[in-house]
Parts: C-alpha cells; structure tokens; sequence
C-alpha cells in the first residue's frame, strides 16, 4: 500500500520496490523477511530515486509493505548565473525548470550571490524560513492589500554592530531610504520616515533617526571588528505597481501588512510617487 503521494504515480514507487527487492534478496531468504530486514536500505532507495521529504515504510502483513512519503513539491523558481532552477518550500534545489513539470513559480535571487553558494540537485540554496516566507508573502499579498508582486530579491547579509537604537530596535538594515521628516501613524502608532514634510495633525514624537545616524555613531574600526554572524533575512519584493516593498523574517509578517496598509492609507503618500518602503524596523517605516 503507497500513500502520501501527489505527483508520483503508485506505479512508479511500486516498479522501484519490485526491483530493489530482486536485487537484494539472496536465494534462500524468503521474500517477508528481507522486507522486514531491508526496511532501512528500501528507504534510501526510494530517497535516491525521488529525493523524498518523508518516508516511512512498515511490515503489516507477511507478503505486504505500506509505504507512507511526503514529496518535495515545486515552490520557487530560483534564478542564478547558471540557469533558473526550482526550489521546494524549504529552499532545496528540485532541479532545472526544464526538467520538473512545467509551472508558475515565483521567482526570487539573490541581489548580490554569496559566493559559497553552490546551485545543484538536492543543495539548500536559501534558508527555509526565507522560502516559506517567500511563498506567503506572494499568496497573501494580492489578498490582504491587495498588492501584486512579481520577484522576491534576498538582500545581502550584513554585519550588525551592537549599537542601541531609538523604539528598541535593535538591528541597522544597508538599506534605509534618505529622510528629513517624521510623522506618527494613528492608526498603528508607528513612526514613517519620509522624504517630505507633512502637515497632518500628529502627537509628539521621539527626534527623527535614519541609517546614517547609525553610521556616524559607529566608528569605523567597530564595523571592521564586528562579526557577520547572521543570515540573510531581508526580502525586497518588486511590486507590479512599480515600487518595492522590503519585509525582514524578524518580524510577524501579518504586522508588516497592518504598517504598510496604514502608511498606504496614510495622507503622507497621497498624490506622492513612491519608489521604496522598508518595513524592516519595526514600527518605524522609511520611504523614498
């Protein structure tokens, strides 16, 4: 009995057992037994044959095996100097786009490519966080704002110095937009960082702090000193609305969504062309 399987036809997992077993059992050992005894070896069979997610296989009768997997299925579609390949939801390489079934995926890449990186069958080529965030991210936006993305790009890691931030945010991000003004959202009580004053009704709030406040308090020789420890973690993903929208995977991705409807609802952007919004501190929002 097989189970478990989508795409994989009973079929094709039954012919790779029938001819595992004729290869591996010896002249005067029954057929039961070395199901029993081959029950491991059979495992790693249908795993070098299909590359599986999960197997299980049980002896439940003496002439009968039940076979229980859960497949890789294709999830992104990962674009590297070597070609396009898919991923599954935990960031594996499935193989080329030519040689899965054809899909729409959504695609990602890295905006600057670690140079460790090795893009082949079976290799994990992104953190499975950042593939499951990925993935939700593409099927709850066009839902929840609705906004509709086309390509997730995975920022560069970084170094992070221990500096303390304003609003207890405590990372610094190589990407922040220029700022001059801040204003306090109502409806989500979060500071947005903009390009352009505002003369919306707010309360007060802390002074203003951008990226390049951090860098003037961070001397040099402690960025040289400090340790890239961390992964990657920011996501930018491009929009077919013409801007981008950077996430990070340190925050609930449902709060993301309630900052960034609030600022997209906000009077700050009305009638504005907006190029970046960075999400990635918190409740303070930077926008160019």
């Amino acid at each position: 009995m097989i189970s478990g399987n989508e795409h994989l036809s009973n079929e094709r997992i039954a012919t790779v057992v029938k001819n595992y077993l004729e290869r591996r059992i010896f002249g005067i050992l029954p057929q039961q037994h070395a199901l029993f005894l081959l029950s491991g070896p059979l495992k790693n069979e249908l795993d070098s044959q299909f590359y599986l997610k999960q197997i299980d296989v049980k002896k439940t009768l003496p002439h009968r095996i039940e076979i229980t997997i859960e497949e890789r299925l294709p999830g992104l579609m990962f674009r590297h100097a070597a070609g396009e390949w898919i991923l599954d939801d935990e960031g594996v390489v499935l193989g080329t786009k030519d040689q899965l079934p054809p899909g729409v995926y959504p695609p990602v890449e890295y905006e600057q490519t670690p140079a460790e990186l090795e893009v082949t069958n079976r290799h994990v080529v992104l953190r499975p966080e950042l593939a499951t965030f990925i993935l939700d991210l593409f099927e709850e936006l066009p839902d929840q704002l609705p906004l509709h993305p086309q390509k997730a790009l995975i920022l560069p890691t970084e170094c992070v110095p221990d500096v303390d931030l304003p609003n207890n945010t405590n990372r610094s991000r190589g990407e922040a937009a220029s700022t001059n003004a801040t204003n306090t959202s109502s409806s989500t009580n979060s500071t947005i960082t903009g390009n352009e004053n505002s003369n919306v009704n707010r309360p007060p709030i802390e002074p203003e702090f951008t990226l390049e406040d951090l860098k003037a308090e961070t001397s040099r020789k402690e960025l040289e000193q400090c340790q890239e420890v961390q992964l990657a973690q920011d996501v930018r993903i491009q929009l077919q609305e013409g801007y981008d929208v950077l996430f990070t995977i340190q925050e609930p991705l449902a709060s993301q969504f309630d900052y960034l409807r609030s600022f997209l609802d906000s009077d700050i952007v009305k009638g504005k062309s907006v190029s970046v919004i960075d999400l990635r501190f918190g409740n303070k929002i930077f926008y160019q």
